[in-house]
């Protein structure tokens, strides 16, 4: 139980330290910037935003398959 508590924190930590940075260098303003740039267009934004999320997810579980395919 411990063990997962600890990763749970972990992760919360290192998203932190993520939005953190993302907020040091200005991405996240310019996101802003960009957004309201757009007016209603910030639809397209979203969506480009969701699919670039949705493939970053994607790939990151098929490097883990084939990493766990490895170890078999």
């Amino acid at each position: 139980m411990a063990d997962a508590f600890a990763n749970v924190v972990m992760l919360l930590v290192a998203a932190g330290v993520f939005a953190q940075g993302l907020s040091t260098i200005g991405f996240i303003q310019s996101l802003i910037s960009i957004a309201t740039s757009f007016g209603s267009a910030s639809i397209i934004l979203m969506l480009v935003l969701v699919i670039l999320t949705m493939l970053a997810a994607v790939t990151t579980v098929q490097a883990m398959r084939r990493f766990m395919r490895l170890l078999r």
